[in-house]
């Protein structure tokens, strides 16, 4: 077992606030052309439990009222997209809002957006990349706090919100390395940032952590005390420019990290301390 330099309590509350967020109440309701509604459902729901779909027009989208806790996805044919924005003041939407306008084989353009939650990605119509991808990002992206629960019910944004908060937490990490020579900060805060994303991925992917779960979780929090002594040997071969060389450490570990544990809770994260372990020690080589 790892010995973390780190008030227990604080892993407590960080188990409590990542459980709190993984039990935000989120669902998704496809609305739009007919003709593309269960292809859409298909490709979040990888068989398993398929959103609520409701035929609608460009105009009776944006008149919908969906519930609190759900993300829309409105799917629409390129030539409705006006009568679409024309309606954006009447959206009620309170959990976010994402617009699949369908406008030809275009995915190379993006996601834009309309105003804040509601997303703007082009889409061909069809199940095949790099469309979808950029169609299950915005999806992500719209969700905010609500996407790891979202991709828990819905495996196909699985991937999607995985790389989202996987890179989230490579930049907040990257700021709080940089950092790590401020009294008072140091990269015991950047291993529970780590742990803060080793629980969400775990969210994601529908596996329920506990107690008992969260002391096999917590060996992880060895990678970002495993840091200092890594960034303290980087800052001596470069003087003068540490506050960078500990930001570029901590965001490369953070993104290692989120991989292996993508790829561990993709494996059905079997209960074993020594598989975390083996994780951590794994990055600290």
């Amino acid at each position: 077992m790892v010995k973390l330099p780190v008030d227990p309590q604080r892993v407590l509350e960080t188990l409590k606030a990542s459980t709190t967020a993984a039990a935000v109440p989120a669902d998704l309701l496809i609305a739009g052309a007919a003709r593309w509604l269960d292809t859409l459902a298909a490709l979040v729901a990888e068989g398993h439990e398929w959103p609520a779909r409701s035929p609608a027009t460009a105009e009776e989208v944006a008149l919908l009222r969906p519930a609190a806790d759900q993300l829309v996805l409105a799917v629409l044919p390129g030539e409705e997209e006006g009568d679409f924005k024309r309606n954006l003041g009447t959206l009620q939407w309170p959990a976010g809002g994402v617009v699949a306008v369908v406008v030809g084989a275009w995915p190379e353009k993006g996601i834009t957006w309309y105003r804040d939650n509601v997303a703007r990605v082009a889409w061909d119509g069809s199940a095949a990349a790099p469309g979808v991808e950029k169609l299950l990002e915005a999806v992500a992206w719209a969700a905010a706090k609500r996407a790891a629960p979202l991709a828990r019910r819905f495996p196909g944004l699985r991937p999607a919100v995985s790389r989202r908060l996987i890179r989230q937490s490579a930049r907040r990490t990257a700021g709080l390395g940089a950092l790590s020579n401020v009294p008072g900060l140091d990269l015991a805060t950047v291993g529970l940032e780590q742990m803060r994303l080793v629980l969400s991925l775990a969210a994601v992917h529908d596996q329920e952590i506990g107690k008992d779960r969260a002391l096999e979780l917590v060996s992880v929090l060895g990678v970002g005390f495993g840091l200092r002594a890594l960034s303290r040997r980087a800052v001596g071969w470069l003087p003068g420019v540490g506050w960078a060389v500990r930001g570029s450490v901590a965001y490369g570990s953070t993104l290692g990290l989120g991989e292996a544990a993508v790829r561990y809770f993709q494996a059905g994260a079997p209960l074993a301390t020594s598989r975390v372990a083996d994780l951590a020690q794994r990055f600290r080589r």
